[in-house]
């Protein structure tokens, strides 16, 4: 007696990485390492930044308004490269999502390579921008501390109050010079993963 014919049964989609080309395999993993590697650097750096910054503002807010104009501006700087560091930190959530998805092809929708390339091209601008923004931050709060050093060099008898030094100073300083360095490392992991990458995969 003959057995019935064996019937296929229904194809599964593939649950694992090692489903997928080597190309979109190692493309998925790179997307993946440098996103959450951005992700959590930003975030920390963003969280040091927001108390130093809720510092300097109340500090801003007690002193004379005529004695901290250069600063109030370099701290309208350092708003602005913070509000970079968000927008970099909610890019790298997106590129960690499409990592994921790219890396289970099950998952809809499937972004496609252009989607992706584009997507870090403009998280890198993004770095880029912020990178600009505090370091132009940096360098007025360095060229206002200089100014009060040489209006008020050491030994001078006299005192004025429009020269002296304070913490606030310093600390716009390195409110902006820690922006421009988190953006600087944002801006080095993504050109890496433009170039050494996407490119390559294309």
């Amino acid at each position: 007696m003959d057995s019935p014919p064996h019937l296929p049964g229904p194809s599964l989609p593939p649950t694992r990485a090692h489903d997928l080309p080597p190309a979109a395999e190692r493309v998925a993993k790179a997307i993946s390492r440098v996103g959450r590697a951005s992700f959590w650097g930003h975030l920390v750096a963003a969280a040091v930044m927001v108390a130093l910054l809720g510092l300097a503002i109340i500090s801003r807010s007690i002193d004379d308004g005529d004695r901290t104009l250069w600063v109030g501006l370099s701290l309208v700087t350092a708003i602005a490269s913070f509000i970079t560091v968000l927008l970099a930190i909610w890019l790298a959530f997106q590129l960690i999502r499409s990592a994921k998805r790219l890396a289970l092809p099950y998952m809809e929708p499937t972004p496609r390579p252009d989607d992706i390339s584009q997507r870090v091209a403009l998280t890198f601008q993004v770095s880029f921008i912020g990178l600009g923004i505090g370091l132009f931050g940096t360098e007025l709060s360095a060229v206002s501390l200089l100014a009060k050093t040489l209006t008020h060099p050491q030994g001078a008898a006299l005192y004025s109050p429009d020269s002296t030094l304070r913490v606030l100073d310093v600390m716009v300083i390195l409110i902006n010079g820690g922006l421009a360095l988190t953006h600087f490392c944002g801006l080095a992991a993504y050109g890496w993963l433009q170039q050494k990458v996407l490119v390559k995969s294309s």
